[in-house]
């Protein structure tokens, strides 16, 4: 396991420019997205509760905001109370279909799409509930956290990719920021770095991979 600032100095020492320091910490964040994005990893597949959802009688959807590090719904849970998990679920095996917009479906045989969902802005708002829903499971893939560690006065992160395989990620973030600097040479090692890291990351991970509804 390497933590992002072993990574980060790691890269410095290949770049032979510690004066990209502030270059790399905000540039970390772009590589973790950038590998996790290599494919849909089981790993990556989390479930967020949100409660209290906000109902609209008028157009009969209910809004909550949408979760934080949010990539690509896979389903979702209902309960009509939030103190009882889980014997309350209701809506047990419904599927959700993205509508993309405000656009009402149809099926197969050109009858509207009961249940619905899409993303409006900073809300995530679905078609077909009640006002008695008191919570919903967001089940989806999610970015990793990069965040600050006042604490620990460091980068702290809980991808599984940095404790498994920080090689793809130091390679990631040196391809990146090779491209910021003058250095053929350099672009060219952080290339073929990058290219192998890759390469080795798949033969190991690519069994993990799902596929979403």
């Amino acid at each position: 396991m390497a933590t992002p600032r072993q990574i980060i100095d790691n890269v410095l020492d290949s770049l032979e420019r510690p004066d990209f320091l502030s270059k790399a910490e905000k540039g970390f964040a772009s590589a973790l997205k950038s590998c996790h994005g290599i494919s849909r990893f089981q790993r990556d597949l989390k479930t967020k509760i949100a409660v209290s959802p906000s109902y609209s009688a008028a157009n009969q959807q209910t809004t909550i905001p949408i979760p934080s590090g949010m990539r690509e719904i896979e389903s979702f849970n209902f309960w009509k109370t939030y103190t009882t998990f889980p014997s309350d679920e209701t809506l047990k095996g419904i599927k959700f279909k993205n509508s993309l917009t405000n656009i009402t479906l149809q099926d197969y045989y050109g009858f509207k799409e009961q249940y619905t969902y899409f993303l409006r802005g900073t809300d995530l708002v679905l078609s077909g509930l009640d006002n008695s829903i008191a919570a919903i499971s967001v089940n989806a893939l999610y970015w990793p956290t990069f965040v600050y560690d006042v604490g620990a006065q460091d980068y702290i992160t809980d991808s599984w990719i940095a404790v498994e395989y920080s090689k793809i990620l130091e390679a990631q973030l040196f391809l990146d920021l090779s491209r910021k600097q003058s250095s053929d040479a350099i672009k060219t090692v952080a290339i073929q770095e990058y290219q192998d890291k890759y390469n080795e990351f798949l033969s190991i991970y690519a069994r993990e991979t799902i596929c979403l509804p």
